[in-house]
């Protein structure tokens, strides 16, 4: 989310008639906490409204919303507080008019803190493989746990 793209392959034929772009928004939300919430989840709708469609690529038709599509870093407790975050806004070629992004439109748009928060970061190479060299720095009992780990997972999947 944080790279600025979207799931999925985007030299598909689909992708011909599809403009995307990274949108950087700026906002005021209130954190009623005493502490900073990290990695909130950014859940809602964003329209084109002149075009009738959505710009997030995972809910075309409104019907949901369709999950997380952006994330803000830290929200400082109070109220009006600033924060910004991006997104990756999908158009319809025919709809963007000489690179012009059209008014959008936010409607119940929210931050949604998890516990642990870290929902979407990256994985380490010893998350990936926990026998790669990049695990050499890690403890064997930390390498037995990622082991572990992904074994389940395999496991799982049978």
């Amino acid at each position: 989310l944080k790279e600025g793209r979207i799931g999925g392959s985007l030299t598909s034929s689909g992708a011909k008639s599809v403009f995307q772009q990274c949108i950087n928004v700026k906002a005021k939300a209130t954190n009623p906490s005493k502490t900073k919430i990290k990695d909130a989840g950014v859940f809602g709708f964003v329209s084109d409204e002149q075009a009738g469609a959505s710009v997030i690529a995972n809910n075309p038709d409104f019907r949901s919303d369709a999950g997380q599509f952006a994330q803000v870093d830290w929200i400082e407790p109070g109220e009006d507080v600033p924060i910004d975050f991006i997104f990756v806004g999908t158009f319809s070629k025919k709809d963007v008019d000489k690179g012009d992004l059209p008014e959008l439109t936010f409607k119940g748009i929210k931050a949604i803190s998890y516990p642990g928060g870290a929902r979407f970061v990256e994985l380490s190479p010893c998350e990936l493989d926990s026998l790669s060299d990049e695990c050499d720095a890690v403890s064997d009992e930390d390498r037995g746990a990622l082991k572990s780990k992904s074994m389940a997972g395999l496991k799982s999947m049978q």
